[in-house]
């Protein structure tokens, strides 16, 4: 069992102990100064409750300062691949729950799914990241077939707008219909233009 896992199962490890295995939080099975029995931070000590009710005070007091402090970081984060899989998830959530679609999909599935060189598998394009609205470089998550919908091994990430011409055909020959037509449009449009 690895010390994240004892952690969270809430078996009792020390700070150092938590401190040299790279962990932020660690459990003494001990109350705090109002006697919680949580996990506490590894950096502080303090218990995780009590900064929770105190970051929740501060934030009642002040909301102002806290939105803004929140939109700033966002602003100056959002290129970053793991913030914006931490909004997709929760948005993608959301959508199978209105709609009764499965999701067992975490953070960490959409992350490995994000290609290495930060370009769309489909069209070649660059992902951008934090890019915001509709444009055809943000990240999309693909469900590759829509029927099993966002589930482990089925989805990946293409471009926006790869996304939108896959849309909801699952037929290949449907879609090189679609191709063929393209084609068919763009050679009249160069035959019209040559003298």
């Amino acid at each position: 069992m690895q010390l994240n896992q004892l952690v969270q199962a809430s078996v009792k490890i020390s700070r150092g102990e938590a401190a040299a295995g790279g962990l932020f939080k660690y459990f003494t099975g001990k109350p705090c100064k109002n006697e919680h029995v949580a996990n506490r931070y590894v950096c502080d000590g303090c218990c995780v409750v009590c900064s929770a009710v105190s970051r929740k005070g501060a934030r009642a007091r002040n909301p102002k300062k806290y939105c803004d402090r929140e939109t700033a970081w966002r602003r100056d984060n959002r290129h970053r691949p793991e913030i914006w899989v931490n909004t997709k998830v929760g948005e993608i959530r959301r959508r199978c729950k209105k709609n009764g679609a499965i999701c067992n999909i975490t953070g960490q599935d959409i992350l490995a799914c994000i290609p290495s060189d930060h370009r769309c598998p489909v069209l070649g394009i660059p992902l951008i990241f934090g890019s915001g609205g509709q444009f055809a470089g943000n990240p999309s998550v693909d469900c590759m077939t829509p029927a099993l919908s966002y589930v482990k091994g089925n989805i990946r990430i293409i471009s926006h707008r790869a996304n939108q011409l896959k849309s909801d055909v699952t037929d290949p020959d449907e879609l090189q219909k679609v191709v063929d037509d393209i084609r068919k449009i763009h050679d009249l449009q160069l035959h019209k233009r040559a003298p």
